[in-house]
C-alpha cells in the first residue's frame, strides 16, 4: 500500500497531450530532471500536480515550516515525504493542456523553487 500516488506523465503509459509544443515538453521535462537531480527525489514525475495523499501523511509534517511557496511547495512536499520514509507510488496520466485560465509559471517562480530546494538538499533538511 502506498502512502502518496503521484499521477505521472513521465512513466510508461503516461504522456502530455499532442498539442503540448516542443518548447513546452522540454522546459518541462528538463525543469522535472533538473529538480529530482538537485533534491535526489526517486519519484519520475516530481512537478506533477496530481498527487493524492493519505491523511496521516499531511498530518505528519510541518507545513507551515516549509519555505517554498507556489510551484515549488509540491516539490517541497515530495522532499518532505521521501525523508520520512513515506511510501510513493506512480499512477500513469495523460495530461491535457488547460481548457480556461493561464498557466502562473514564471522564470522567477522556478528560479526561486530550485533555489530553495537546492538549500534544503545542501542542509540536509
Amino acid at each position: 500500500e502506498s502512502d502518496i500516488v503521484v499521477g505521472s506523465r513521465y512513466i510508461r503509459g503516461g504522456g502530455v497531450d499532442a498539442e503540448w509544443s516542443f518548447k513546452r515538453r522540454f522546459l518541462s521535462s528538463s525543469a522535472n530532471r533538473m529538480i529530482r537531480v538537485i533534491t535526489g527525489l526517486k519519484v519520475k514525475d516530481v512537478t506533477s500536480g496530481f498527487k493524492a495523499y493519505r491523511g496521516n501523511v499531511l498530518q505528519k509534517l510541518d507545513l507551515d515550516a516549509f519555505r517554498c511557496r507556489g510551484f515549488g511547495f509540491q516539490t517541497e512536499v515530495a522532499y518532505a515525504c521521501q525523508r520520512q520514509g513515506f511510501n510513493v507510488a506512480e499512477h500513469p496520466i495523460i495530461f491535457s493542456d488547460r481548457t480556461e485560465g493561464s498557466s502562473k509559471m514564471s522564470a522567477n517562480i522556478m528560479i526561486e523553487a530550485v533555489w530553495r530546494l537546492s538549500l534544503l538538499r545542501i542542509r540536509g533538511t
